[in-house]
């Protein structure tokens, strides 16, 4: 349990935040610090922090899930990733009397491999720079990611439509870049972040041959939870 959390609704008009969410991963976030704050993140987000999720395996969401909480806890010192997700888990147990109901389908994905010839990218330089991503004219540039992010960021494209695993046996982190053809017009932020999308979707299998990737249908188990039970959370 954690020595003191405190759980309130977002307040209407609050901005929601761009930076990174809960379920980027507890690397961005300093989990292992013990001390955590929130805000204007969806109460989905901290179910996929929590129980280290993808938004795949939440395939059926009670409209609970979007909305948005402020959260601040702090532990009695430093703690594992494994202790933080667990006292998480409990909070939103105890909070939201959230209960979730877990069962492993064999499912069609999509395998993340080398295509031949091997990779066309290469190692990130060690900076000290976090990793991240930055616009430019030919697609968007990725620094010291690891394949296992670019599948599971990739998987988020609709035309994809099925989970992606990564199966390409490459270990550690890099810069790349995924190229699209269509350019990406427009002012507003909303809109840009839409346009962007659109134009790597409609682009993906392209930008991967170009790196040297490639996607392949397998099926493999994937867990999929279900939202049994959830409401609004107790007072602090």
């Amino acid at each position: 349990m954690f020595e003191v959390a405190s759980v309130r609704p977002t307040p209407p008009g609050a901005p929601r935040l761009d930076g990174p969410r809960p379920s980027d991963g507890p690397t961005a976030h300093q989990l292992s610090s013990g001390s955590f704050s929130y805000s204007s993140f969806t109460l989905l987000e901290y179910i996929q922090l929590a129980y280290g999720l993808k938004l795949y395996q939440i395939p059926n969401r009670p409209k609970d899930l979007v909305a948005q909480y402020d959260i601040n806890a702090k532990a009695h010192g430093p703690i594992t990733d494994g202790q933080a997700r667990l006292m998480f888990q409990t909070l939103l147990e105890d909070r939201f009397k959230l209960k979730l109901h877990r069962e492993s389908k064999d499912s069609q994905v999509w395998a993340l491999a080398v295509a031949k010839g091997g990779p066309k990218f290469q190692h990130g330089a060690d900076d000290g720079k976090v990793a991240g991503a930055s616009l430019s004219a030919a697609g968007l540039q990725w620094h010291n990611i690891s394949m296992d992010y670019l599948a599971d960021w990739i998987t988020n494209l609709p035309s994809l439509g099925r989970p992606v695993m990564n199966r390409t046996g490459l270990d550690g982190l890099y810069d790349l870049t995924l190229f699209f053809d269509s350019p990406v017009n427009g002012e507003d932020p909303a809109a840009l972040k839409m346009g962007l999308r659109d134009a790597l979707d409609a682009s993906i299998l392209g930008s991967l041959q170009d790196l040297g990737l490639k996607l392949e249908s397998e099926k493999a188990p994937i867990d999929f939870y279900t939202v049994e039970h959830v409401e609004p959370p107790s007072e602090n």
